[in-house]
């Protein structure tokens, strides 16, 4: 029986961003304040990006997963890396945690499993709604070097070059470069 989600939110964004504006103000050497807004917004477009490529969550946040039941079998949870689970519901009831197991993600490049997976015991409930609740992403200051390194040269684009195209200049983009080969170890497989 395949899985089919109903839903996949965030519940709890995090309180922190993949990268500091401090950070971001010392790659770009910004040393005034008039251009905070426009940095931290650049920081967020970074950030939204690096998900979109890789696929995985950045900052530590609550998620909540959705899926039509019976759970009969491991269900992979499709949000990485993720660290924990906080609960489970079965038609809005909480399941004790004896009934299930949860086998967290590997979190680095390489590291197994790809995805976390909750697995349901002899006394997992039956039901259609399953709620599962999980805590995805790394904790501030432990996102990956490769993934803020990337970050920091996409919005340091992003600052220096504003438009999308540059009146009177010739200029070329490469296609791939080894900026985004920064990024390949932690990409997801889309399909997975």
């Amino acid at each position: 029986m395949s899985i089919v989600t109903t839903s996949l939110r965030c519940t709890v964004p995090a309180d922190f961003t993949a990268l500091s504006l401090e950070a971001a103000k010392a790659h770009l050497r910004v040393e005034h304040d008039a251009d905070d807004d426009l940095i931290t917004a650049l920081i967020s477009a970074a950030q939204a990006h690096a998900e979109h490529e890789t696929g995985r969550v950045l900052c530590e946040a609550t998620w909540e997963w959705c899926l039509q039941g019976p759970l009969t079998g491991p269900a992979c949870i499709p949000v990485a890396p993720c660290a924990s689970c906080a609960g489970v519901a079965v038609g809005g009831v909480t399941v004790d945690a004896s009934a299930y197991a949860f086998t967290a993600s590997g979190a680095l490049a390489g590291e197994s499993p790809l995805f976390a997976a909750l697995t349901p015991g002899p006394d997992f409930p039956t039901g259609d709604a399953v709620t599962v609740t999980v805590t995805a992403g790394w904790p501030d200051g432990e996102v990956p070097a490769a993934i803020t390194q990337w970050m920091l040269v996409r919005i340091g684009t992003l600052y220096e070059q504003r438009e999308a195209f540059a009146v009177g200049a010739n200029f070329h983009e490469f296609g791939r470069s080894f900026v985004d080969c920064l990024l390949d170890p932690y990409r997801i497989p889309r399909g997975m």
